[in-house]
């Protein structure tokens, strides 16, 4: 799904070339060799990777802006609100996942009542930020999770439904 993206910088040098998408599948695309201009040269690709999420984003620059980060972020853990209603699910736990520049890797999460709220998951998300170092370190991928799955028929059946 294309959206139109001119609030974010283009990391290359054609930028009327750019075209922004949101991803739903994650692909694997091989390559024989790098440019010197650092592009890649004979791309093929290799298949669908199931194991991958699109609800993490590897970026082409460095993100330092704190609230680029914070709107990236709740962006990716609203998508997942999609996916839990089209399941009829709702989730317990939202988990972020921050890579660093120097390729550290954390993440944070936080479980309550299960909910499919997009604003509450946004919300918890974003907080979780403020356990990272995001604030003064450069990042270099993103990604917002839900997890600890139970249906709207399990929380019915238990008295535990929030409404």
């Amino acid at each position: 799904m294309a959206e139109d993206r001119q609030d974010k910088p283009v990391p290359c040098d054609m930028p009327l070339l750019a075209h922004w998408s949101k991803p739903k599948l994650v692909a694997e695309v091989g390559f024989t060799e790098w440019t010197p201009d650092l592009k890649i040269r004979h791309p093929s690709f290799l298949g669908l990777r199931a194991d991958k999420k699109p609800s993490e984003c590897t970026y082409a620059h460095d993100l330092t802006d704190l609230n680029q980060i914070r709107e990236e972020v709740a962006t990716m853990a609203r998508d997942n609100v999609a996916w839990l209603r089209k399941k009829g699910l709702l989730a317990r736990t939202v988990t972020i996942k921050v890579r660093y520049d120097d390729f550290t890797t954390i993440t944070r999460s936080h479980s309550r009542l299960p909910t499919d709220d997009a604003d509450e998951i946004a919300e918890r998300a974003v907080r979780l930020l403020d356990k990272t170092d995001v604030a003064t370190r450069p990042v270099r991928l993103l990604g917002a999770g839900v997890h600890n799955f139970v249906t709207q028929e399990d929380m019915a059946s238990r008295g535990l439904l929030p409404f």
